[in-house]
């Protein structure tokens, strides 16, 4: 499926697990955002992926305070209510698995809360810094 910021594909999904390969463009990210009862995994495979992740009151205040840049076979979980955004920082195509597990009662499309839009930004000037 085309995204603003690259592709993703589903790979499995049960009722409460759901497993994507995405690739993230250069310069590409997702919006700022959180799932009400989704958790994430990102694993990557190739590329370098920034994630940012705080609450909404750091949001609001101007930020998400904490990150990490993941590359090859490095992961990160953000558990579900945790406001969160990727992007790629590197030169080439991100590919990565995404994985969500869900503390309710299935793996539901619609829970997403945005705070940002995604898409592409060549001077990262649409992302939140921390």
């Amino acid at each position: 499926m085309k995204k603003l910021w690259g592709t993703t594909d589903r790979l499995f999904q049960t009722q409460d697990l759901q497993i994507d390969l995405i690739r993230v463009d250069p310069m590409g990210h997702c919006s700022a955002h959180h799932h009400e009862f989704k958790d994430n995994l990102f694993i990557v495979l190739s590329g370098a992926l920034r994630v940012v992740w705080g609450d909404v009151e750091c949001l609001k205040s101007g930020g998400l305070p904490f990150s990490q840049t993941l590359t090859k076979n490095e992961s990160l979980a953000v558990p579900s209510e945790t406001v969160h955004q990727f992007w790629n920082v590197g030169e080439e195509d991100v590919v990565a698995i995404e994985v969500y597990t869900s503390s309710g009662s299935s793996v539901d499309p619609l829970d997403i809360v945005r705070y940002s839009q995604g898409g592409v930004c060549k001077d990262g000037s649409s992302l939140w810094k921390n």
